[in-house]
């Protein structure tokens, strides 16, 4: 369900949803790995806060 938020949010260019979506994400860890591609995809985009969340994220579904 993250996953399709996240999907729509970013197509719309809203980032504030985005941004709610992916601090959802770090409470779910590792298990939030099969979204990696879409966080990953975000490290580089437009808005400096959805990149430092993406960040985040992505350290936390990778950690061990």
């Amino acid at each position: 369900m993250i996953a399709d938020t996240l999907t729509v949010a970013i197509r719309h260019g809203s980032w504030g949803v985005v941004t709610s979506a992916l601090d959802k994400h770090t409470t779910f860890g590792p298990a939030a790995a099969p979204t990696r591609t879409i966080v990953q995809s975000l490290i580089d985009g437009p808005n400096a806060r959805v990149r430092t969340t993406a960040q985040l994220v992505l350290e936390a579904i990778t950690a061990p």
